[in-house]
């Protein structure tokens, strides 16, 4: 019975101490600023540089991105306007065309 106790005892204090243990070990990691489970400045530099190059590059390629849809659609819309443009060449030779024989046709009339 009194060794019972005493294992009993040794047992919470064991337990005490391991929780206090985990316990200073949480607080020491809250009080260390860490980035993915690191805290060596020199990583936590190289880390924050390669977000850095990453971030640049995305913006690069998003700008990239935008001009060449800026580009297609200034072709699209240029292909429509020399599509326009050679049909209203079309409707006025049509129209000159018209206009000469619609006064040839006068002059037959009146001779």
């Amino acid at each position: 019975m009194i060794w019972q106790s005493l294992r009993e005892i040794e047992e919470e204090r064991r337990a005490k101490t391991e929780a206090l243990a985990k316990w200073r070990e949480l607080l020491q990691k809250a009080e260390t600023p860490s980035i993915g489970g690191t805290s060596d400045p020199d990583e936590l530099e190289d880390e924050h540089q390669q977000k850095l190059d990453l971030t640049k590059h995305l913006v690069e390629l998003q700008s990239n991105i935008h001009l060449a849809r800026l580009d297609a659609s200034l072709i699209r819309n240029g292909d429509f306007l020399a599509d326009v443009s050679s049909a209203d060449e079309s409707r006025w030779r049509q129209y000159n065309e018209r206009a000469k024989i619609q006064e040839e046709q006068d002059r037959l009339k009146v001779n």
